[in-house]
This record gives structure tokens, C-alpha cells and sequence, in this order.
């Protein structure tokens, strides 16, 4: 008797304050007077306060005001709220909730979703008012669908409504969640279980989907991004293989069932590898971007052509075809190391020849047009001249070529420019205290040359970095000192910096591993130094740049982790243009060695890498390592110019085609061949 007097009582004073003597309206004025209900806030109280579901216009029932509810607890399911009126004997049950109206313009609707209803005439509905700092409540003739006003009075001036849910009566009520305005539409992500592969390319696409105030009906998977979407029922996983290389971008689309759908993508690169070769030794040691996001890629060819080794150009468009098939050379052993094209065609390639008679490298280079034809070849006559050399191809097709020679028992480099007629225009030699060996050149685009070079110090052999100007003058010069013997891999101009990689073997333990650092090009100071230590003879030797992203890419070897296989496995590396290691990623081909030479950027932001290997299979892992981010020992050191007289001749070499015996493509010839391929990054 005392709980229905109670429940008489406030009921009583509802109707008399809402009404003043006459038929209470459908959206009463503060009907319910705020000292009746123990706790509840007042609306002054409530306009500096931010709490709430942070999506907006959406609220679960858990998610009331921190301490502003009375006679609740925790539904049976998640998120829910249980009103119990009248329990233990101290009236109404209520709640209140901020939700977030500050880029709503919708209908002045409310809609809540109830596991159990409260009875019939006891639910009402409040809503703060800020202009009278009251209360207005109305009796919600549908528990599920109402009219509420979200006018600027009824926003806090951080744009929040607050609607206060009470619950009259004795009967229990459970509340799922609540919102103003239509239907939330449901949020997707899209997952595929592996990004980056090589055709016949496996994936499982998986949707992760939620709807806030519902359920997903359907879902709708587009393998190929191209708009053709086909439904899977309630599944949200979808099996593909992609057949065809290239870069994809699988969509998935949602449903509820009620007019919301959303939909998301994911990136899928479906890549290629193949090997090519014969029965002797071949190799892909360079490699460039060509026209129309092909690849065009030199190194060494013995299985073909005039005997012994040869130089080797060859081109595959982006589906893995091969296109040009040529080999370069003459009856001794020649190899090329290094490739360049410019915006008018014209290739170069650079590398050496190694004379049986005087049993003696010599550097050469050889410029042809698009299609393989030569245009000129050239050969240093060096004393003795190391395999290494570099060249560097100018816009207007100028070239620079650099070699190693002994004069006077000293080792210094030769620098030889060439005009575009084949005639040589400016020879220099650079000259220090200790011996220079194996030099790389780089070109920026104030046309001005980076001479890279190793240098024989007493603790092995050390960087040497010369930067000089359009006219060959000296800008800067600087020696990267190491303990033990640094191997120049590449480098990159990278905006303003200059980036090297490569790699060290010191005596000291702990201290070799895969290097790679940056230098301002301007002044040659160090801006930052990382080393990956293997715990092996490991190395970078390739190294792109990322236009997209400005991250650097590096390749190299290091060895097998698997200590069952004591092979060599090449790897591919992602750096941040701050020197911070991203990830590692090896390629190994079980039982034998293989290993990535270079790395060249295609037109859609995959990799082409080449290198050499037996065959085309092939799997990967991570590998383990230790990333250690150091300081060098960078110095200016002197360094001398003299003019050079070196010998530069006409190279004779013959261009034949690839056909004799047939190469064999993703069978493996017998010996180490060729290994291409076009990578995603995951």
C-alpha cells in the first residue's frame, strides 16, 4: 500500500505541476519538479559538461552521466541498463545521457531500443532546456519512437542534449541504446591475411564490421576494386587468387537492413619472380625503370654470346615478359655493373673487361638507344684497374665515367667526361694519401657529381665521399672512417641529404652488420648512421628511394637463419628518412644462395629487384637482427687533383642476341641465372 501511495504521489505532482489544472499537452514544461527525483542534476549544472558516447548522436545504456542514474543496473547484455522502479520502495528509475548534437541537423526524433519495455504510461522523457534552465518532459506514448526537441535551447554550448530517461511504475524495463536522428550506418574495416605476394597469389579478404544500432545483413566483396561487387550473405570472409600482377584494391560492402551501408578497401600487390639463365653462370647486377613501367636490368650473361662471360641488357614489361634479350662482349670476360636512361632513351651502361692476355680488368661503358642499338662503347686502358667503376648519364646526355688506376705506385680515380659525339672533353684524377679504389658516381639534379670511393686506411678501408661541381670542381670532400673493411653498396640523393648504404666487416666484435647513413649533400656533415647486425656477413647493396613516402628501400644478403641451411638469402629492407629500420623482410631458396643486387622503383610504387639465384621458388621470413642507430667518425681529409692523360679507346665490343642455347625461364639452367622480380611492399 505504501508503494502504490508513493507511485500515486509523484504521478500526482507530475500532472499538477505539468498541467496547472488542465489536460497536461504532448510536450509538457517541466512537468516534474527537480527536488523530487534524489540526485538528479540541475540543467545549470549540466552545461559545462562533456561526458558522453563519442560517436555522435548515439549513446549506449550503460553510458549515462558519470553518478546520474538512480535505480539501475547492468542489463544482461553488454551495454545494456536495467530499470527498476519502485525497488527498493524509493520511486521512479532513471538515467541521463549527454549526447552529442554539434554537426547534428537532422529530425527532431528519438529513437530507443529496448530489450524489455517499460509498461505501458510509464516511461517519460526529458530533455535539458538551457534558455529556461528547466526540465521538459513528456509521457512517451511509444517507448521506442519519439519527438524531442534538439533546437539551439536545447544544447549546452559545447552541443550536447541531454535527455534524462525515467521509468515510472513497478515494472522492470531493459534499455539497449539510444539515438536521435535516423539510422547510424555500420562501419567496416577490410583485412587481407597477405598484401604482398607473387602470382598465382592466395588471399583471404576478412571484414571486420560492427552496427551500432543493429545488426550486419549483408556483406558484398569486390576481389578486383573494379565495382563488381558479389554478396556473401552474412560471411564476412572472401577467398581470391589473383592470377594477373598488379596492384589491387579489394573492396568489401556492408548492409544493416535498413538503408545504412558502408563500404572499405584494402591493398593487395600481386607480384612476380622469375629466374632466367642457362647452364652457366648468369646475373641481373643493376636495374632501372623503362618506359611504361617496364624494367630494364644489365649484368653478366656466360651462358651466351662469344665465350666466357658477357654483358647483358635485358628488359621485362610489368606482367613479367621479357622484351630485349642482348649480350654485349668480345672473346675475353666482360660484365656490367651499373645501367642509367634518360628522359630522351638513350641507356648507359657501365662495367669492366677483363683482358686474358695481361690478365687485367679495364673499366668500359657502352650507350645505346631505346632499343639496344649502340651508340658508342668506350674502354679506360687502366695499370691495374679494379672491376668496379661507375658513370652517371646528364639530361643532355652527357656522361662522366670514373675508374680505378695505379700511376707513380699510386691508386687514385679517373674521371673522363664524354660528350654526346663520343669524344672525350675533360679527363681529372683525384689523388689522396692512401689508395682509392672502386668508384661509384651519382648526379643530382644541380647537375652536380658525388665520387664515391673506397680508401685504404691502417684500419682496412674506408669511405670516401667527393661532391663536384657541373665543371668538376671541388664542393666538398670527407672520409667515413671505419675499424675493418666498409663496402660502398649505393646511394641516393634524397632531397638535401646524400644516402649510403653498404655494408661492414670489423675485427671488433659486434660492429659489422648492414649500413646505412646520411650525409647533408651541401656540407657533408653526418645526419644519422643505422647498422643492422645479422650475426653474419651481411650487407645492403641496393638502395631506392620512395617518392609517395620519401622512405628508402634497401636490398642485399646476409646469412640463412635457418641453422640447418648455411646459405645465403637475399633481403629487402624499408628505412624512414630519419634512419629508423622498419621492417626486414628475407627471401630464402632453400640449399642454395641467393642474393638482391638493386632495387628500382616502378610507376604504381611497387619494386623491381634484381639479383641471382637458382630458380624461381622461394619463400619468406623475417629475419632476426639488432639495430643499432651510431654516430661515425666523419672527417675532412685532403685530397689532391691532377690532370689525367688516361687512355680511352673505342670498346669493340659485339651485340647477339640471347637465343643460343634457349634461356630458361622459372626451370632453373643448371647454374646460378638471373633472378627479377616486381615486389609490393606489404
Amino acid at each position: 500500500m505504501k508503494r502504490m501511495l508513493s507511485l500515486i504521489c509523484v504521478l500526482g505532482l507530475l500532472v499538477l505541476t505539468a498541467c496547472g489544472g488542465s489536460t497536461a499537452p504532448s510536450a509538457p514544461a517541466d512537468p516534474l519538479p527537480v527536488s523530487t527525483l534524489h540526485g538528479l542534476p540541475t540543467v545549470d549544472s549540466l552545461r559545462e559538461v562533456s561526458a558522453g558516447e563519442p560517436v555522435p548522436r548515439f549513446s549506449l545504456a550503460d553510458a549515462f552521466l558519470a553518478g546520474a542514474s538512480q535505480q539501475t543496473t547492468g542489463g544482461a547484455a553488454a551495454g545494456s541498463l536495467l530499470f527498476q522502479p519502485d525497488f527498493p520502495g524509493s520511486g521512479p528509475a532513471w538515467a541521463i545521457y549527454g549526447l552529442d548534437l554539434s554537426s547534428y541537423n537532422g529530425p527532431d526524433e528519438a529513437t530507443l531500443q529496448w530489450t524489455t519495455e517499460p509498461a505501458e504510461g510509464q516511461l517519460y522523457i526529458g530533455v535539458a532546456n538551457f534558455d529556461s534552465s528547466r526540465w521538459d518532459w513528456q509521457l512517451a506514448a511509444d517507448p521506442v519512437q519519439l519527438s524531442v526537441p534538439t533546437d539551439a535551447a536545447h544544447r549546452s554550448p559545447s552541443g550536447r542534449l541531454f535527455l534524462s530517461v525515467l521509468v515510472m511504475g513497478s515494472a522492470e524495463a531493459e534499455l539497449d541504446w539510444l539515438r536521435i536522428g535516423g539510422n547510424i550506418p555500420p562501419v567496416v574495416e577490410l583485412f587481407a591475411d597477405n598484401t604482398s605476394g607473387s602470382v598465382p597469389f592466395a588471399v583471404t579478404l576478412t571484414a571486420v564490421a560492427s552496427d551500432l544500432d543493429g545488426a550486419i545483413s549483408l556483406f558484398s566483396f569486390d576481389e578486383l576494386g573494379d565495382g563488381n561487387f558479389v554478396t556473401n550473405g552474412t560471411t564476412a570472409e572472401w577467398n581470391v587468387t589473383y592470377t594477373d600482377p598488379g596492384l589491387y584494391m579489394p573492396v568489401v560492402k556492408v548492409n544493416d537492413g535498413e538503408g545504412g551501408e558502408a563500404m572499405a578497401a584494402a591493398r593487395v600487390g600481386a607480384g612476380w619472380i622469375h629466374s632466367y639463365g642457362e647452364a652457366g653462370y648468369d646475373s641481373a647486377a643493376a636495374c632501372i625503370p623503362g618506359p611504361g613501367g617496364t624494367l630494364l636490368h644489365t649484368g653478366l650473361a656466360n651462358s651466351w654470346g662469344q665465350g666466357g662471360n658477357e654483358c647483358a641488357l635485358l628488359s621485362w614489361d610489368a606482367s613479367g615478359l621479357p622484351g630485349l634479350q642482348f649480350c654485349f662482349g668480345t672473346s675475353n670476360g666482360e660484365t656490367f655493373i651499373g645501367i642509367q636512361r634518360n628522359d630522351s632513351g638513350d641507356i648507359l651502361m657501365c662495367g669492366s673487361v677483363f683482358d686474358f692476355g695481361s690478365f687485367s680488368n679495364s673499366p668500359v661503358l657502352l650507350k645505346s638507344d631505346s632499343a639496344g642499338n649502340i651508340i658508342y662503347q668506350k674502354q679506360m686502358l687502366t695499370l691495374n684497374g679494379t672491376s668496379d667503376n661507375g658513370a652517371v648519364l646528364a639530361p643532355n646526355g652527357v656522361v662522366t665515367f670514373a675508374g680505378a688506376n695505379r700511376k707513380d705506385d699510386i691508386s687514385g680515380i679517373d674521371l673522363v667526361r664524354i660528350g654526346t659525339n663520343g669524344i672525350v672533353v675533360t679527363q681529372r684524377r683525384y689523388e689522396a694519401a692512401e689508395s682509392l679504389l672502386s668508384p661509384q658516381l651519382y648526379r643530382d639534379s644541380g647537375n652536380n657529381t658525388y665520387l664515391l670511393c673506397t680508401e685504404s686506411s691502417a684500419d682496412g678501408n674506408d669511405l670516401r665521399v667527393i661532391v663536384l661541381s657541373p665543371t668538376l670542381e671541388l664542393v666538398w670532400s670527407s672520409v667515413h672512417h671505419t675499424i675493418g673493411d666498409f663496402r660502398l653498396g649505393d646511394a641516393v640523393i634524397a632531397g638535401n641529404s646524400l644516402v649510403i648504404c653498404g655494408s661492414l666487416e670489423s675485427p671488433i666484435e659486434g660492429e659489422s652488420g648492414a649500413i646505412v647513413f646520411s650525409v647533408s649533400a651541401a656540407e657533408g656533415n653526418l645526419e644519422w648512421q643505422n647498422r643492422l647486425d645479422f650475426s653474419g656477413q651481411s650487407g645492403w647493396l641496393g638502395l631506392s628511394r620512395q617518392e609517395a613516402s620519401g622512405d628508402l628501400f634497401l636490398v642485399g644478403s646476409i646469412p640463412n637463419q635457418d641453422v640447418s641451411d648455411t646459405t645465403a638469402c637475399g633481403i629487402i629492407g624499408r628505412c624512414s628518412a630519419n634512419g629508423v629500420i622498419q621492417e626486414v623482410q628475407a627471401f630464402n631458396q632453400a640449399n642454395f644462395n641467393n642474393n638482391f643486387d638493386d632495387i628500382a622503383e616502378a610507376p604504381d610504387g611497387s619494386f623491381y629487384i634484381t639479383g641471382t639465384g637458382p630458380d624461381n621458388n622461394g619463400s619468406w621470413y623475417e629475419p632476426d637482427f639488432l639495430q643499432f642507430s651510431e654516430s661515425a667518425n666523419w672527417t675532412t681529409q685532403p685530397l689532391t687533383f691532377k690532370p689525367s692523360t688516361v687512355g680511352v679507346v673505342d670498346w669493340t665490343a659485339v651485340r647477339s642476341d640471347l637465343d643460343v642455347p634457349a634461356p630458361v625461364l622459372d626451370s632453373g639452367g643448371g647454374g646460378n641465372d638471373m633472378l627479377v622480380m616486381r615486389w609490393f611492399q606489404p
